[in-house]
């Protein structure tokens, strides 16, 4: 059943008349309201003041908890592993995407020849 033109002034002057008539609360209904909220009120002395909370303490609790941290640190340890040793599909993927490859050795041949004892059998 759609409204027409005629129904939609109607209900327009019906909820204008509504929006000035003031209904003032019953005295029943407001003692009731304000005795279900001094039962609600905690009584003096009863409310314990917060601890404040550690450094590392508010941080943890800032990204999550002990279950995210975890979360945190197996994606940084992931992130270490394929930055150390990267998988030959991701190599070649920054090789296509950057257009060169780039080499980094660590630990060069020459400078382990320095550890190597000439004695040693």
């Amino acid at each position: 059943m759609m409204m027409t033109e005629r129904d939609m002034n109607d209900l327009d002057q019906l909820l204008n008349a509504a929006q000035r008539t003031a209904v003032p609360a019953s005295d029943d209904l407001m003692a009731r309201v304000l005795a279900d909220a001094a039962a609600l009120q905690p009584a003096p002395g009863t409310i314990k003041p917060q601890q404040r909370a550690s450094r590392i303490g508010w941080l943890r609790d800032l990204i999550g908890g002990w279950p995210a941290w975890s979360g945190v640190l197996a994606a940084g340890l992931t992130g270490l592993w394929v930055g150390v040793a990267p998988p030959a599909g991701v190599e070649s993927f920054a090789a296509t995407m950057i257009g060169t490859t780039q080499s980094v050795t660590f630990l060069p041949e020459t400078d382990l020849m320095l550890f190597e004892d000439p004695t040693d059998g």
